[in-house]
């Protein structure tokens, strides 16, 4: 997805220019919660099956949440509090709900809406919308919670593996160096299996990531096996 910041004036860079470009063309033949769906579902028939999916705050609209669930996939959506949603027959904001695990109607469709307990850290409770009737309210907002770690993924990206670094000019570079970072993000996890033990920090905003540990574990490993 190209950023809208990209300059566009004649002064700017020949390699953001071309970006801008082909992005200005790409929204012209695709909306961007179309561009989204397709990814998704792009995803689904790479895996062969849906994992779950859990968005932030911006995602729940129509298009997706109904896509998601005619394909039978499990979601997750953090709502805003002023969001109008149907409960009983009555048109209510989510923050007036007081219900803590809410059956409502909304596209439609019939969903829940768990609100996460306040705490010293978050204030403002989550109010997540999702299709998923079997998960118990704790559990649910401890998926929701793992959503920050995408966040965190998307920084060892770029100063683990330097992608800050990279001048790539088309998508489909971007697309092939991701795709082996994502495998070999995945084999990392497979062989290091991080444990509990790993992430004994209190404060998980000083916490290292499992990731960092264990490309340090990874680069101790090959220096040992190559100079011992």
């Amino acid at each position: 997805t190209y950023s809208d910041r990209l300059p566009s004036t004649p002064e700017a860079p020949k390699r953001k220019q071309t970006l801008r470009h082909a992005r200005t063309e790409a929204r012209l033949r695709q909306s961007f919660t179309g561009h989204y769906i397709d990814a998704l579902q792009g995803l689904h028939d790479r895996l062969g099956f849906w994992p779950k999916l859990v968005f932030d705050r911006g995602f729940g609209n129509e298009s997706l949440v109904t896509h998601l669930a005619s394909e039978g996939a499990t979601f997750y959506v953090r709502l805003k509090a002023g969001r109008f949603v149907e409960l009983d027959g009555q048109r209510v904001e989510v923050k007036t709900l007081t219900q803590t695990d809410a059956s409502i109607k909304l596209f439609g469709l019939q969903l829940r809406i768990i609100r996460s307990p306040k705490s010293r850290r978050a204030c403002e409770p989550w109010y997540i919308l999702t299709n998923d009737f079997m998960s118990s309210r704790g559990k649910v907002v401890r998926i929701y919670y793992h959503r920050f770690e995408i966040e965190e993924t998307f920084k060892d990206m770029k100063h683990i593996f330097e992608l800050k670094r990279t001048r790539l000019n088309k998508p489909l570079s971007l697309k092939l160096l991701l795709w082996f970072v994502s495998l070999g993000i995945a084999l990392l996890y497979t062989v290091i299996k991080p444990t509990k033990q790993q992430t004994r920090c209190t404060n998980p905003k000083k916490q290292t990531s499992w990731l960092r540990q264990a490309y340090e574990q990874l680069q101790q490993a090959s220096g040992l096996l190559l100079w011992g």
